[in-house]
């Protein structure tokens, strides 16, 4: 299409992943994880707020958070007292530590409010067949097919992030079918 629409030669070059490192690894913790910027446009407050949501709901289950950025010190304020304990910013780490973490997570949670180029978080926890909820924005949804290689929700909206979260940490036929799926498709 581009080389027809602009007359120039084009190479696609895949965004690969390293399979021997991102991977599933056994046992699955109870845990959802972000890894990325702490930037507005990655729509970590409302992971938070969705997190909150079900918090109650779901005791043992904690919320990672692997990064960075402009928002780390507004971020870590906005975490009600009462959950200080379960979300836990682990700031920049090495691959492969993110990695092991992300192959042993329940949940990998990419709650984007504007658009991504080609993800390659999304990549990497289909590699490690972690199921994923998303925001359905332009670069995720040419990833995940919904609730088939992963569950897309709107952006910004908390109720219905925390609502697919639910679904997963309940459902274990439904996880078990995304897993399978996004592995294959990661693969």
């Amino acid at each position: 299409e581009v080389e027809s629409r602009y007359g120039k030669r084009t190479i696609r070059i895949p965004n690969f992943v390293d399979t021997d490192i991102f991977r599933p690894r056994e046992p699955r913790g109870e845990s959802i994880l972000f890894a990325g910027r702490f930037h507005w446009a990655k729509g970590i407050p409302v992971l938070i707020d969705a997190f909150s949501r079900i918090a109650a709901a779901h005791p043992k289950v904690e919320l990672l958070l692997y990064g960075t950025g402009e928002l780390d010190d507004d971020l870590r304020r906005s975490v009600p007292d009462s959950l200080r304990d379960r979300i836990r910013f682990l700031g920049s780490r090495r691959q492969d530590e993110v990695a092991a973490h992300l192959g042993s997570a329940s949940i990998c949670a990419l709650p984007t409010l504007t658009t991504e180029g080609n993800p390659k978080a999304v990549i990497e926890a289909m590699a490690c067949g972690t199921p994923l909820v998303c925001s359905a924005v332009p670069g995720i949804g040419d990833l995940i097919e919904s609730e088939r290689t992963g569950i897309l929700v709107p952006p910004g909206d908390a109720e219905a992030l925390a609502g697919a979260l639910a679904r997963l940490l309940d459902d274990r036929a439904l996880w078990d079918r995304i897993s399978q799926a996004s592995l294959a498709r990661g693969r």
